[in-house]
């Protein structure tokens, strides 16, 4: 596996697990009014499976990105339009999956997603 794939993957599982890990340490359960463990648990589950949605539609916006059309600030910094097409499609060309951070966003949501149902498969078997 390429250095940078490694990169990409490694990063994406390791802040997906270090949310899951400090996300309970962090949430503000006095405050929530959370006094049973059962209830704790509950909002941590909560804050996993949001924080993984709201990955995954942070990381789609960033998408549509790429297929919307150019605008004038992308003429205004290229120059001309010719060199703003040219600019677009160089970046197109250049970007790789494990270099966007966009489909970072959508990965790490994911593995969020995946976290909440392991978790709540054992704690619900």
């Amino acid at each position: 596996m390429k250095r940078e794939a490694l990169r990409f993957w490694g990063s994406a599982v390791a802040v997906a697990v270090a949310w899951a890990v400090i996300a309970p340490l962090v949430l503000p359960y006095e405050a929530l009014g959370l006094e049973s463990a059962a209830a704790r648990g509950r909002a941590w589950l909560l804050t996993l499976w949001t924080s993984g949605v709201m990955s995954i539609c942070f990381g789609a916006a960033g998408l549509l990105g790429y297929v919307s059309p150019i605008g004038f600030k992308e003429v205004a910094e290229a120059g001309s339009l010719m060199q703003a097409i040219e600019a677009r499609r160089r970046a197109r060309r250049e970007g790789s999956f494990h270099q966007n951070f966009a489909w970072w966003l959508i990965v790490t949501g994911l593995l969020l997603i995946a976290i909440y149902f392991v978790v709540w498969g054992a704690t619900h078997a």
